[in-house]
């Protein structure tokens, strides 16, 4: 299992990358977008992304846009990540890609409940 966290603060990157990387998952980390489309570029078996959405240089829904039209990464779970609940951000996030959508804080059940629930069953990862 392969999965790209991008988010541009060092701690929640840090902090799920060491968790998740004990739980055998292999962790490929970007601090904005257009460093995400670029290691997706690079690396054809990423199997989830999580993407924070408030990000420098190229934000969370310019880059899931990119990776879905320009990329044509169709089927690959893009996760969005976003401090803001109200009901027009999680659709906007959706419009520009999104296969799910969660907001800050996210936990660590969070996490491995959506990697779980976007990859094939000997994927699976226990909390």
């Amino acid at each position: 299992m392969r999965i790209l966290l991008v988010d541009d603060q060092e701690i929640n990157v840090f902090a799920w990358k060491v968790i998740l990387e004990s739980r055998g998952v292999d962790v490929l980390t970007a601090n904005n977008g257009k460093s995400a489309v670029e290691c997706i570029s690079e690396n054809t078996d990423i199997d989830i992304v999580f993407m924070d959405i408030m990000m420098p240089v190229m934000d969370g829904y310019e880059a899931m846009a990119y990776i879905r039209n320009e990329l044509n990464k169709k089927e690959l779970p893009l996760i969005a990540i976003t401090g803001s609940s109200m009901p027009e951000d999680k659709n906007k996030c959706l419009e520009s890609g999104a296969t799910d959508y969660c907001v800050k804080p996210v936990s660590i059940t969070d996490i491995i409940r959506l990697i779980n629930k976007y990859s094939p069953s000997s994927n699976q990862i226990v909390l």
